[in-house]
């Protein structure tokens, strides 16, 4: 974005108590031109890192892409397994498929990697994403330690978003 000071040619300040920015010179290449413009949300979200596990590799993209987008650091797996073996990572949240099935032949379903979760590291924040709108199934998740229950559908990316600024 490309801010044009409306005094061009003119000697144009623009101050914060820690940083001066001469408006009637052209705006630096720098992703940081306006550093102090971050809020203090922004810096809280780059310091969360969120595993996503989901055996659909685009659904799995799509949903990288945008916590990325959104400021979070993002680890991608495509297995419960493979998430349990990085658990000592420590994440922040958690965001887990209840079905895990399409990758690997026998893999463990999403329930029972919330389960192992849930028995090793208790204070671990699961969120549960699945296609089932039964509430059978959300309850499940819930009573085995899931912090929420998100169904996948239109909204779904900003139903996340709005739990991951509540926790």
């Amino acid at each position: 974005m490309l801010f044009m000071s409306p005094f061009q040619g003119s000697d144009t300040q623009l101050s914060t108590s820690s940083t001066s920015l001469n408006l009637s010179q052209p705006p630096s290449t720098s992703l940081n031109f306006f550093p102090y413009l971050r809020t203090t949300k922004q810096a809280r979200l780059m310091s969360k890192h969120i595993f996503v596990v989901e055996d659909d590799h685009l659904y799995a993209t799509l949903l990288s892409d945008h916590l990325t987008d959104q400021g979070y650091s993002v680890t991608v797996f495509h297995t419960g397994e493979d998430c349990l073996e990085r658990l000592s990572d420590k994440p922040d949240v958690i965001i887990l498929d209840y079905y895990l099935d399409s990758e690997v032949a026998g893999a463990k379903n999403g329930l029972e990697i919330l389960k192992i979760i849930h028995k090793t590291a208790p204070e671990q924040k699961v969120i549960m994403l699945s296609a089932q709108e039964h509430y059978g199934v959300a309850l499940q998740t819930i009573s085995s330690g899931a912090i929420h229950y998100v169904i996948k559908e239109l909204g779904s990316f900003g139903d996340i978003d709005n739990i991951l600024a509540k926790v």
